[in-house]
C-alpha cells in the first residue's frame, strides 16, 4: 500500500525547531550505514573516490552490475542537509561536483559530463548531507522528483545569497502522517 504525500511548506525557523531537529538527530540503520562508510568501517572497497571532505561510491542499493547512479557523502557530521550549507561551502561543493563528475566518466567512457545529474534530495533520506550522481534520472516517482534540488541550483542559491538555505522557504513533500509530517506540524504549532 502505497503512502499519500502532501506538500508543507518549511521555514528556516521550522528546521531549527527542537521537533525537527529531534526527529534529525534520531539514529536509525541508513545513518549508520552512512557514518560507517565514511568512517571506513564497512564496504571500504566499494569507495572509488576519497576526496578533501567527501567520498564517492556506487549506489550499493542498485540491482544491475552497470552502475549508473553513485552517492557522495560529504565527511563533514555537521552537514546533514541542504538548510546547512553557506557560502563557505560553494569551494568544496565546486570541487566535489568536478572531481566526482571526472571519476565517474573515468568509469562510463561513453559518457559526458553533460550526461551525469548531480543532486541533492530534501528533505533526505538520511540526514548525512549527500549528493546522487545520476545518468540519466528516470524511472522516479513522483514524489523523489519534487525532493530534487540540482547542485547548479544549490551553488547559484549560495553565491547569491550566503545564509540561503538556513533562511529560506521550502515546499517540500512529505508523507503524510509520518514522524517528518508530526515534527513539522508540531514546529508549526510551536511558532504560531
Amino acid at each position: 500500500m502505497s503512502q499519500h504525500f502532501v506538500f508543507l511548506t518549511e521555514t528556516g525557523d521550522m528546521y531549527k525547531s527542537e521537533w525537527v531537529q529531534r526527529y534529525i538527530q534520531h539514529d536509525n540503520d541508513v545513518k549508520r550505514w552512512a557514518n560507517d562508510l565514511i568512517d571506513n568501517k564497512r564496504e571500504i572497497d566499494q569507495i572509488i573516490l576519497r576526496g578533501d571532505g567527501y567520498i564517492l561510491l556506487p549506489d550499493t542499493r542498485q540491482k544491475s552490475n552497470e552502475s549508473l547512479n553513485w552517492l557522495a557523502f560529504m565527511t563533514n557530521p555537521e552537514l546533514r542537509c541542504i538548510r546547512d550549507l553557506r557560502i563557505c561551502h560553494v569551494k568544496l561543493l565546486t570541487k566535489m561536483h568536478e572531481e566526482c563528475i571526472k571519476k565517474i566518466l573515468q568509469t562510463k567512457k561513453d559518457c559526458t559530463a553533460n550526461d551525469v545529474v548531480c543532486y541533492a534530495h530534501y528533505p533526505p533520506g538520511v540526514y548525512r548531507l549527500h549528493f546522487h550522481f545520476r545518468i540519466p534520472v528516470s524511472g522516479s516517482s513522483a514524489y523523489e522528483l519534487f525532493r530534487i534540488h540540482p547542485i547548479e541550483n544549490i551553488l547559484s542559491n549560495l553565491s547569491k545569497n550566503k545564509n540561503y538555505y538556513e533562511k529560506c522557504e521550502l515546499r517540500i513533500p512529505i508523507y503524510e502522517n509520518g514522524n517528518l509530517f508530526k515534527a513539522l506540524k508540531s514546529a508549526t504549532l510551536e511558532n504560531s
